[in-house]
């Protein structure tokens, strides 16, 4: 009878113990998603808003420093001034490409963000394509003199 508890007991205690190191595991693993959740978007943010700087600061935008940022910071770049595209195909695949600036677009417009070319607005958020990848999107739209600029950069989470 002694031995039949202390069976009964040691596999009680270890089946405590099991959820117990379970439930652990668990959280610390939703602990550090959200960790790194936060850190690729305040990555992105970076990113985001060094380019914004930039493009605002500069005079003339060029192929190759178009080229390197979207190189260098893994992103894609799409600029329009007085709403028309810069010329600019990038790294990425063009079908892909216009296919998710048009989306981006498509959200703004659902969000009821429209550029009147007065002031400045920036627009973060993030999105799912059609074959479920999940990306960062940045929109800033910037009025200079007779200038309306928007900024699109878009950022694979996969890739960060």
């Amino acid at each position: 009878m002694l031995k039949r508890l202390r069976k009964r007991l040691t596999i009680m205690c270890a089946a405590t113990t099991g959820c117990i190191l379970i439930l652990m595991a668990i959280s610390i693993v939703h602990i550090a998603e959200g960790h790194m959740l936060r850190r690729r978007e305040a990555e992105f943010t970076s990113v985001f808003r060094s380019i914004l700087y930039s493009l605002q600061n500069q005079k003339a935008v060029d192929y190759s420093w178009l080229s390197q940022n979207e190189f260098n910071g893994e992103c894609l770049i799409h600029i329009e001034n007085n709403g028309v595209p810069f010329e600019y195909t990038g790294n990425w695949d063009k079908k892909l490409r216009s296919s998710l600036i048009a989306r981006v677009k498509e959200i703004a417009e659902e969000r009821d963000i429209t550029y009147s070319g007065v002031g400045k607005y920036e627009l973060l958020l993030t999105f799912s394509d059609a074959s479920r990848r999940t990306y960062y999107a940045g929109v800033a739209g910037v009025s200079q003199g007779e200038s309306a600029t928007i900024l699109y950069i878009l950022k694979s989470m996969s890739s960060i």
